[in-house]
């Protein structure tokens, strides 16, 4: 389907050594470190399908093991087990462990722990990491990992999983290194002004990616519409630098009229959902492939615009432009206007052209659910060769007499 890159959890490559600290359970997955032959093994894969693999890392997992514990407990939280019940005869049952990144001589060894072991890993061919608890330690810390990553591997992407923080929290991030955020793209009703501020805010830190989904969920994704579906991914690929999908979210479109009074077998229900299925992943591959046709164009920039009933963005190049115009109800037609999309900013760009070629100006009517792609270049500019002076006093004394 075109993708370049795997996000896996921490949790899949668990080390069994018995060095950690206590045992693990669903409460605190992701204390264990990884191991790094699992890793390496998992990259190479990877590699043979032509992507590269992104793991998920929570800094404030304690993964250093028994021994450093016993000679600095202070810069340790336990985690207690949900699943013990308290007994005051005995010391509670432990889930985990979670460094002090508020205590400072804690913080720095995390810093010096974490710095290693990230660099372990991108030894292995691991492309990157998906940082999580970024509020968790100060932007400084933040600062001197990726410096410190960069500076062995300039290529290991580090990405901020910024989605929820606060806005002080992410002015404090800028400059501090992070290749890439996340705005919170899955979780926009299409009508909100929320999201076109956070992705500014974002933009300031880092080049923010889009989610069509929540990345790796507790429980299965829910079966949306194949329209639906569609809408997440085109808002997804538009806007971010690049964007996410959770594993199985191309399998779960439910065919268009389910769940209407239109009776129908459960053979023939399976049939639609499947070919529902097959048309979201030929969305999901176009979608790829135009994001991988931008990567060229490093003067792209995405505007997102909320209209009544409808949304849109705007991705514009040097010379050439794509906008996806998108119905925000998914029971009813609205009617969308394309030059009022940024403020005039797509007239900018002309003839803006469907998949069909078919020229669509003014403004266009949205089925529900619907999801409209244009494409457009920039219209030339009009010159004008103004009168000299002398002629325009002539035209002056004609026009008065």
């Amino acid at each position: 389907m075109g993708f370049t890159h795997v996000l896996a959890s921490s949790a899949a490559f668990k080390a069994n050594t018995g060095e950690t600290a206590v045992n693990v359970d669903a409460a605190a997955a992701g204390t264990a470190a990884p191991d790094l032959l699992l890793l390496q093994a998992a990259a190479r894969v990877c590699a043979d399908h032509e992507l590269r693999l992104l793991l998920d890392v929570d800094v404030t997992c304690a993964a250093a093991g028994a021994s450093l514990r016993a000679q600095h407990p202070e810069w340790f939280r336990a985690i207690l087990s949900a699943a013990d019940l308290p007994d005051p005869r005995r010391r509670p049952a432990e889930a985990g462990l979670r460094w002090r990144l508020d205590d400072a001589r804690g913080a720095q060894a995390a810093l010096a722990w974490w710095g290693g072991h990230l660099l372990e890993c991108a030894r292995t061919g691991v492309a990157g990491f998906r940082l999580v608890s970024v509020d968790a330690a100060p932007a400084a810390w933040w600062q001197a990992l990726c410096t410190q990553v960069h500076a062995h591997d300039a290529n290991t992407r580090m990405l901020a999983w910024t989605q929820g923080l606060r806005p002080q929290v992410l002015s404090a991030l800028v400059g501090t290194g992070f290749d890439y955020t996340f705005c919170s793209a899955e979780w926009w009703d299409f009508r909100a002004a929320w999201l076109a501020e956070e992705y500014r805010r974002l933009a300031a830190v880092a080049a923010p990616l889009a989610c069509a989904g929540a990345p790796l969920p507790l429980h299965p994704p829910a079966v949306h519409t194949l329209r639906a579906q569609q809408r997440a991914v085109w808002l997804a690929a538009t806007l971010g630098a690049g964007w996410l999908m959770p594993a199985g979210f191309e399998s779960r479109a439910e065919a268009p009229g389910r769940g209407s009074s239109q009776p129908s077998g459960p053979a023939e229900e399976g049939d639609d959902d499947v070919a529902a299925a097959l048309v979201l992943q030929s969305d999901v591959a176009a979608a790829n492939a135009l994001v991988a046709a931008e990567r060229t164009d490093a003067n792209a920039l995405a505007m997102l615009h909320a209209g009544v009933g409808w949304a849109a963005v705007l991705r514009a190049g040097s010379g050439a432009a794509r906008l996806v115009v998108l119905n925000a109800n998914l029971d009813q037609p609205t009617v969308a206007s394309i030059p009022a999309v940024a403020g005039g900013a797509a007239c900018a760009f002309s003839p803006w052209r469907d998949g069909g070629g078919r020229e669509v100006s003014g403004t266009c009517t949205l089925a529900p659910g619907q999801t409209l792609r244009l494409a457009a270049v920039r219209a030339q500019t009009v010159t004008c060769h103004l009168p000299g002076p002398a002629l325009l006093q002539a035209l002056d004394a004609a026009t008065c007499a």
